[in-house]
């Protein structure tokens, strides 16, 4: 992020934001309070965090409603 801020006199864009994670377990809220605090730092603007647990292999995603999620916010981003 320093080279994007280095473009604007050290200043961070301000920019809509996601947080999406696939897991192995389903403790995401470290992940979340570093996310949370980072984008409050920056000036971001949270539009959705899309959290999918017991993802261990891949295709662990199917039919997961996080997919779909995912997949929604995607086509809302202009």
């Amino acid at each position: 992020m320093f080279a994007v801020a280095e473009c604007d006199n050290y200043k961070n864009p301000v920019k809509d934001s996601i947080l999406i994670m696939a897991a192995e377990g389903a403790g995401f809220e470290e992940s979340e309070f570093w996310y949370d605090n980072l984008e409050k730092h920056i000036g971001w603007k949270n539009i959705g965090k899309i959290l999918c647990s017991h993802v261990t292999q891949p295709g662990d995603t199917e039919g997961k409603p996080e997919l779909k999620e995912a997949y929604e916010i995607g086509k809302s981003i202009n």
